[in-house]
């Protein structure tokens, strides 16, 4: 039976889906809504629709009926739960609910639309309470339906831990109680990457039901893990969502202190490993330092022992191990510079830290700078840093190796043609994982357009029930839907970035099908639509801006000629459907392959080139770099990557192509590199190619000697702190690896000794020295890797653009192999000197 939704329901979830209210939809007279561009069963119930909304906005009870009959089939409530029941409309909900998002842009007129002229549908509950009434209310918790794959919904009790660090959840009974032995399910609130509305995850996706979908929501953490949650009432949803929300945000605010980080690490291995004790004898204190990566012998177990035993009892109570772990973190090197400009005091002064930040880090900062700075961190008095306070600032966010202000858009910089920048590329980026039998999912497009990637690709072939299907054609992977792709787009292409997306489409689907894929994209997307050079007049002879075009999506599409982009062509040999007019007319961007790259000068700016990494490297690189001058070039990877590994981008960067498409989901250097390149101006996907790439004449495969931006790079690899482990090992023996990538002249593979059985703290102190043509595109991963003579196994990494590298002593936050997450107190410290 499906449940009746009320009008403020409606309102709600239209305020969700970023559209304006019905206030709208009621100004527009019967006759303009009989002219829109909709099919005529669609403008029958929007008619309807209207006049459900005069009546309900003018007080008047339309078929009243009796109270608590509220619930019916097929009928729309209006008012709260009042009589007034809409006995005439006659349809299911879901499918009311789907005629009022597809077809609200085009009734409202989004474009035409006045500023403050939403109505407002109802104060959250969350401003009546405040944030300390919030927190208590979500430590009390409500009780949800946890959406499971492949399994029956289980009834749950949601709630935030007492210190409003965790979010808990675990099984209740129909009482609402905890069963006795059944254990909790905790979340950190900081590995929380996002709180998604709807039912917009692979779980959710199986099990989409549509009357629930305004109830819904999914808890995002590490790297694909959700919670998929369905509330049973608003009020619920309203406080958890926006709730959870609110207090994410305040808790990320207050970053964690070094000790705060090593504290709750310390916790959770005292609890794994004893639960149940007060103290650890001298044998249990060297177990747990080897289960911490660390080989000590007896006797140097029993001197750390000795350096923290307040009582000399030979044993470690929790604070005493606290203080253990933390004095192998100390880093010699740190105390030797805190010696060095303290002058022997305990502490430093204002002045003394900025003669080191200034003589070390070659960094000038003004003293009430310096001072906010010092604030973070422990002193003796205000405008002093404590040895500690000292260490933990060379660990912190502040003395990271990447430079802030590489981190900032300058909006200047955002104003030349699009051909003049690199522009973070996605190829197939539907699939999760190979190119043969993977699985296809919307969420793929959520995760690379939140990293900040501006082009996706939605291969588009026919749907059995005469919908367009995505799918990698004629293998086993699975299908979806292109509107639930068209939604995700739209919902998530500019959370990360407002410059310009585009939709590279793979276009196998029949004319009728091509009609269909152009009324959805026009009736999702609606003003985010690009309108096409051609359409605008003028003969313009450079693409737009990034800054031209914010908050726009482009469409690229093969143009109607025979060949066109074919890295998924075809294997039976059948020749591509021509475009139908209707996607031809939203077409920005027309892509196709050619044999000989052309003069760009007498091509239209619309007009670009797509190649395969294969052919890419049969071109003459002089006449492609004058090319993407001034238009654009997409590589895809060669066919027979069907383990959707991944090409060198360098290849191609080093070329000047800007849309460099690689398979997101495939882990390694090449992914890392991009995703180091792209960190940059605050992962907006667009870097500025440099000027040499950009010089006539120039070659990037010829020795070049003493260019213009020449960089000497000196690297010096002090050490590194709480490296994972692998499972299948006792100790680790870490080296680290440093590949350069750029330029042919510019790439570099160096690397560290190994250190034996020492994964907690190893020390190296080894330096190299290395001179790049272009650091602007050069891009340094330093990969720590456990040795192993059968095969290295890679354990951390770190991916850094030699344009955004800072001197000095740094840190560099270490990154799971497998995920791409900040592994918490794992780090590299090193010293770099940029000349």
């Amino acid at each position: 039976m499906a449940p009746a939704v009320r009008l403020e329901q409606l309102f709600i979830y239209l305020q969700s889906q970023q559209l304006r209210t019905f206030e709208q939809l009621v100004n527009r007279t019967p006759e303009q809504v009989e002219n829109l561009d909709l099919p005529a069963g669609f403008k029958n119930k929007l008619l309807i629709l209207r006049e459900v909304v005069e009546s309900h906005k003018s007080g008047k009870k339309v078929c009243p009926v009796e109270s608590g009959r509220d619930d019916r089939k097929n009928k729309l409530l209006l008012g709260k739960g009042r009589p007034g029941v809409v006995t005439f409309l006659r349809l299911p909900i879901n499918e009311v609910l789907g005629v009022v998002v597809d077809a609200l842009p085009k009734v409202l007129g989004l474009q035409e639309m006045e500023e403050g002229s939403q109505t407002a549908v109802k104060k959250s509950a969350i401003e009546s309470l405040g944030d300390e009434g919030l927190k208590t209310f979500l430590r009390q918790g409500r009780i949800f339906m946890k959406v499971r794959k492949n399994k029956a919904p289980q009834r749950v009790r949601l709630l935030l831990s007492d210190n409003c660090r965790e979010l808990v959840h675990f099984k209740v009974k129909d009482g609402g109680k905890q069963p006795g032995g059944k254990r909790e399910h905790r979340v950190y609130l900081t590995d929380v990457s996002e709180i998604r509305r709807g039912q917009n995850t692979n779980t959710f996706e199986k099990q989409r039901d549509q009357d629930t979908a305004n109830l819904s929501f999914s808890i995002i953490y590490g790297v694909s893990k959700t919670l998929d949650m369905v509330a049973i009432d608003e009020e619920s949803w309203d406080l958890f969502f926006n709730g959870l929300i609110r207090i994410i945000s305040m808790v990320k605010d207050e970053e964690q202190t070094l000790d705060e980080l090593t504290y709750r690490f310390v916790i959770s291995k005292w609890k794994e490993f004893s639960p149940n004790k007060s103290a650890l004898t001298h044998k249990e204190t060297r177990a747990l330092l080897a289960d911490l990566n660390l080989k000590a012998t007896a006797d140097t177990t029993g001197k750390l022992i000795q350096k923290v035993d307040a009582n000399q009892n030979g044993m470690l109570d929790f604070e005493e191990f606290f203080l253990l772990v933390k004095l192998l973190r100390e880093i010699p090197e740190v105390n030797s510079l805190f010696a060095k400009y303290g002058w022997g005091k305990d502490f430093l002064s204002t002045d003394d830290f900025i003669k080191f930040l200034a003589m070390e880090q070659q960094e000038t900062l003004l003293p009430e700078t310096a001072v906010r700075i010092m604030r973070h961190f422990k002193g003796p008095a205000e405008g002093t840093l404590s040895l500690e306070g000292f260490s933990d600032f060379l660990s912190s966010s502040f003395n990271e190796a990447f430079d802030p202000q590489s981190r900032m858009v300058n909006d200047e910089e955002m104003k030349r043609p699009l051909s003049q920048y690199f522009i973070a590329s996605s190829h197939n980026t539907y699939l999760e994982g190979n190119q043969f039998k993977s699985r296809s999912s919307t969420d793929m497009y959520i995760r690379v357009l939140k990293s900040g990637c501006r082009c996706v690709e939605l291969d588009c072939w026919d749907g059995d029930d005469g919908m367009p299907d995505i799918l990698h054609g004629f293998t086993l992977t699975t299908k979806i839907k292109f509107d639930d792709v068209v939604r995700a787009i739209r919902d998530y292409a500019f959370v990360t970035s407002p410059y310009p997306v585009i939709l590279s489409i793979e276009n196998h689907c029949c004319k009728a099908q091509q009609v269909k894929m152009a009324s959805t994209l026009k009736s999702y997307l609606g003003s985010m639509l690009a309108t096409p050079l051609q359409v605008g007049g003028g003969n313009p002879t450079a693409l737009p801006s990034p800054e031209d075009l914010k908050h726009k999506i482009l469409v690229k599409c093969v143009i109607n000629e025979p060949g066109g982009d074919d890295d998924d062509s075809d294997p039976k040999g059948q020749k591509k459907a021509r475009v139908a007019q209707e996607l031809s007319d939203i077409t920005y961007l027309s892509s196709s392959a050619k044999k000989d790259i052309p003069d760009p000068l007498k091509t239209p700016p619309w007009d670009m080139t797509s190649v395969s990494e294969v052919q890419l490297k049969a071109m003459d690189s002089k006449a492609l770099i004058a090319y993407n001058q001034h238009r654009l070039t997409r590589i895809y990877p060669k066919g027979g990557r069907v383990d959707s590994s991944n090409y060198d981008p360098f290849e191609a960067w080093s070329r000047g192509c800007q849309l460099v498409a690689l398979n997101y989901q495939t882990v390694g250097k090449r992914i890392w590199s991009n995703h180091g390149m792209f960190e940059q101006r605050g992962q907006c996907g667009y870097v500025p190619i440099p000027p040499l790439l950009m010089s006539p004449g120039f070659d990037p495969n010829s020795a070049c000697k003493n260019s213009p931006s020449c960089k000497q790079v000196t690297l010096t690899v002090i050490c590194a702190r709480q490296l994972p482990k692998p499972k299948n090992k006792s100790f680790v023996d870490p080296f680290v690896a440093i590949h350069v990538g750029g330029l042919p002249c510019d790439r570099k593979k160096l690397k560290t000794k190994v250190i034996s059985d020492n994964g907690f703290n190893p020390t190296w102190n080894q330096t190299f020295t290395f001179t790049l043509q272009l650091p602007e595109m050069a891009v340094m991963i330093l990969l720590v890797y456990d040795h192993n003579l059968r095969r290295r196994q890679k354990l951390a990494y770190a991916a850094i653009p030699l344009a955004a590298l800072r001197s000095g002593y740094r840190i560099l936050g270490l990154k799971d192999v497998a995920t791409g997450l900040r592994i918490p107190l794992a780090d590299l410290f090193c010293k770099f000197d940029v000349a």
